[in-house]
Protein backbone atom coordinates (compact mmCIF):
# COMPACT_ATOMS: atom_id res chain seq x y z
CA UNK A 1 0.00 0.00 0.00
CA UNK A 2 1.34 3.32 -1.14
CA UNK A 3 2.16 6.11 1.57
CA UNK A 4 -0.42 8.43 1.53
CA UNK A 5 0.00 12.05 1.74
CA UNK A 6 0.45 13.78 5.10
CA UNK A 7 0.48 17.03 6.23
CA UNK A 8 2.18 18.41 9.77
CA UNK A 9 0.92 21.34 10.66
CA UNK A 10 0.95 23.64 13.99
CA UNK A 11 -1.82 22.62 16.18
CA UNK A 12 -4.70 25.57 15.80
CA UNK A 13 -7.59 26.68 18.15
CA UNK A 14 -10.16 24.74 15.46
CA UNK A 15 -8.37 21.31 16.63
CA UNK A 16 -9.77 21.28 20.05
CA UNK A 17 -12.37 18.65 19.84
CA UNK A 18 -10.25 15.92 18.01
CA UNK A 19 -7.17 16.51 19.94
CA UNK A 20 -9.72 15.63 22.74
CA UNK A 21 -11.05 12.49 21.77
CA UNK A 22 -6.78 11.62 20.56
CA UNK A 23 -6.20 12.68 24.25
CA UNK A 24 -8.95 9.82 25.42
CA UNK A 25 -7.50 7.33 23.43
CA UNK A 26 -3.76 8.20 24.29
CA UNK A 27 -5.07 7.76 28.07
CA UNK A 28 -6.80 4.32 27.11
CA UNK A 29 -4.19 2.72 25.77
CA UNK A 30 -1.43 3.32 27.85
CA UNK A 31 -3.18 0.63 30.31
CA UNK A 32 -2.41 0.78 34.09
CA UNK A 33 -0.78 4.22 33.96
CA UNK A 34 -3.77 5.69 32.63
CA UNK A 35 -3.83 7.86 35.80
CA UNK A 36 -0.62 9.30 34.59
CA UNK A 37 -2.43 11.19 32.16
CA UNK A 38 -5.36 13.28 33.39
CA UNK A 39 -8.33 13.93 30.92
CA UNK A 40 -8.79 17.50 30.22
CA UNK A 41 -12.04 19.39 29.69
CA UNK A 42 -12.68 21.08 26.72
CA UNK A 43 -12.00 24.34 28.75
CA UNK A 44 -9.08 23.15 30.19
CA UNK A 45 -7.68 22.14 27.01
CA UNK A 46 -8.28 25.24 25.07
CA UNK A 47 -6.64 27.30 27.99
CA UNK A 48 -3.72 24.33 27.40
CA UNK A 49 -3.05 24.84 23.97
CA UNK A 50 -3.11 29.11 24.21
CA UNK A 51 -0.12 28.45 26.99
CA UNK A 52 1.56 26.29 24.92
CA UNK A 53 1.09 28.60 21.82
CA UNK A 54 2.56 31.22 23.66
CA UNK A 55 6.21 29.30 24.97
CA UNK A 56 8.44 29.38 22.19
CA UNK A 57 9.76 26.21 24.09
CA UNK A 58 6.68 23.86 22.80
CA UNK A 59 5.72 23.13 19.39
CA UNK A 60 2.10 21.31 19.49
CA UNK A 61 1.50 19.89 16.22
CA UNK A 62 -1.01 17.73 14.44
CA UNK A 63 -0.95 15.16 11.67
CA UNK A 64 -3.60 15.43 8.66
CA UNK A 65 -4.58 13.01 6.04
CA UNK A 66 -7.10 14.24 3.54
CA UNK A 67 -7.60 16.97 5.87
CA UNK A 68 -8.76 15.01 8.70
CA UNK A 69 -6.72 15.13 11.71
CA UNK A 70 -5.28 11.46 12.49
CA UNK A 71 -2.37 12.33 14.78
CA UNK A 72 -0.96 14.79 17.30
CA UNK A 73 2.14 15.35 19.02
CA UNK A 74 4.02 18.22 21.02
CA UNK A 75 8.08 18.90 21.14
CA UNK A 76 9.94 21.06 23.95
CA UNK A 77 13.63 22.08 23.49
CA UNK A 78 15.59 21.46 26.58
CA UNK A 79 19.05 20.40 27.82
CA UNK A 80 19.27 16.39 28.18
CA UNK A 81 19.82 16.96 32.06
CA UNK A 82 20.52 19.67 34.23
CA UNK A 83 24.38 19.44 34.11
CA UNK A 84 24.47 18.69 30.22
CA UNK A 85 24.16 21.51 28.26
CA UNK A 86 23.22 19.01 24.69
CA UNK A 87 19.93 20.40 23.95
CA UNK A 88 17.02 18.03 22.74
CA UNK A 89 14.58 17.94 21.14
CA UNK A 90 11.68 15.71 23.29
CA UNK A 91 8.69 14.12 21.84
CA UNK A 92 5.82 13.98 23.89
CA UNK A 93 2.20 13.13 23.82
CA UNK A 94 3.05 11.17 20.14
CA UNK A 95 -0.60 9.35 19.28
CA UNK A 96 -1.82 8.24 15.83
CA UNK A 97 -5.43 7.11 15.65
CA UNK A 98 -6.05 3.45 14.93
CA UNK A 99 -7.51 3.51 11.62
CA UNK A 100 -4.56 5.71 10.62
CA UNK A 101 -2.04 3.32 11.55
CA UNK A 102 0.79 1.80 8.98
CA UNK A 103 -0.01 5.11 6.62
CA UNK A 104 2.72 7.06 7.42
CA UNK A 105 1.26 9.44 10.22
CA UNK A 106 4.09 8.61 13.16
CA UNK A 107 6.76 9.16 10.15
CA UNK A 108 5.58 11.82 9.41
CA UNK A 109 4.77 13.41 13.37
CA UNK A 110 8.34 11.60 13.68
CA UNK A 111 10.54 13.65 10.83
CA UNK A 112 8.43 17.13 11.85
CA UNK A 113 10.66 16.78 15.16
CA UNK A 114 13.55 16.03 13.12
CA UNK A 115 12.92 19.28 11.60
CA UNK A 116 11.94 21.29 14.24
CA UNK A 117 15.58 19.76 15.88
CA UNK A 118 17.68 20.52 12.93
CA UNK A 119 16.18 24.44 13.03
CA UNK A 120 17.38 24.14 16.67
CA UNK A 121 20.62 23.15 16.04
CA UNK A 122 19.96 20.11 18.07
CA UNK A 123 22.06 16.56 17.99
CA UNK A 124 19.17 14.55 18.89
CA UNK A 125 15.51 13.63 19.47
CA UNK A 126 14.28 11.85 22.22
CA UNK A 127 10.55 9.94 22.98
CA UNK A 128 9.75 7.99 26.43
CA UNK A 129 7.49 5.06 25.45
CA UNK A 130 6.03 2.95 27.87
CA UNK A 131 7.31 -0.55 28.50
CA UNK A 132 3.78 -2.26 27.74
CA UNK A 133 2.76 -0.63 25.03
CA UNK A 134 4.81 -2.73 22.19
CA UNK A 135 3.49 -1.82 18.93
CA UNK A 136 5.19 1.52 19.91
CA UNK A 137 8.23 0.51 21.31
CA UNK A 138 8.90 -1.79 17.67
CA UNK A 139 7.72 1.66 15.80
CA UNK A 140 10.46 3.79 17.26
CA UNK A 141 13.30 0.98 17.39
CA UNK A 142 12.42 0.36 13.66
CA UNK A 143 13.26 4.30 12.81
CA UNK A 144 16.67 4.27 14.63
CA UNK A 145 15.50 4.80 18.64
CA UNK A 146 17.76 3.24 20.93
CA UNK A 147 17.15 3.16 24.60
CA UNK A 148 18.77 5.82 26.68
CA UNK A 149 17.70 5.28 30.37
CA UNK A 150 14.90 3.46 32.28
CA UNK A 151 12.42 5.79 33.73
CA UNK A 152 10.51 4.32 37.03
CA UNK A 153 7.66 6.07 38.26
CA UNK A 154 6.40 5.19 41.95
CA UNK A 155 2.87 6.82 44.04
CA UNK A 156 3.88 8.42 47.02
CA UNK A 157 1.77 6.50 48.95
CA UNK A 158 3.68 3.20 48.10
CA UNK A 159 7.19 4.73 48.72
CA UNK A 160 5.89 5.93 52.20
CA UNK A 161 4.74 2.20 52.60
CA UNK A 162 7.97 0.60 51.44
CA UNK A 163 10.47 2.82 52.86
CA UNK A 164 8.42 3.11 56.13
CA UNK A 165 7.75 6.98 56.49
CA UNK A 166 3.98 5.91 57.23
CA UNK A 167 3.61 6.88 60.69
CA UNK A 168 0.02 6.36 62.63
CA UNK A 169 -1.74 9.61 63.02
CA UNK A 170 -3.04 9.86 66.32
CA UNK A 171 -6.41 12.12 66.90
CA UNK A 172 -6.29 14.20 69.87
CA UNK A 173 -8.11 12.34 72.09
CA UNK A 174 -6.55 9.36 71.54
CA UNK A 175 -3.05 11.29 72.04
CA UNK A 176 -4.96 13.13 75.04
CA UNK A 177 -5.48 9.48 76.87
CA UNK A 178 -2.18 8.45 75.88
CA UNK A 179 -0.39 11.27 77.75
CA UNK A 180 -3.06 10.30 80.91
CA UNK A 181 -1.87 6.89 80.67
CA UNK A 182 1.99 8.18 80.82
CA UNK A 183 1.30 10.07 83.89
CA UNK A 184 -0.25 8.21 85.76
CA UNK A 185 2.24 5.79 85.30
CA UNK A 186 4.74 7.23 86.47
CA UNK A 187 2.58 8.71 89.49
CA UNK A 188 2.46 5.28 90.71
CA UNK A 189 5.42 4.15 89.94
CA UNK A 190 7.07 7.64 91.13
CA UNK A 191 9.11 8.21 88.28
Amino acid sequence: MPRANVMVRPLAHTDCEPVLAMWEELRQNTGRNGTLLPVPSEARLREVMAEVAADDSYRPVVALLDDEVVGMAVYTARPLGPFMETLVVQIEYLHVRAPFHRRGVGRALVASATAYADELGSEHVAVNVLPQVREANRFYAKIGFSPLVVRRVASVATLRRSLGLDTPVRSSRAGLLARRRSVRARATTGV
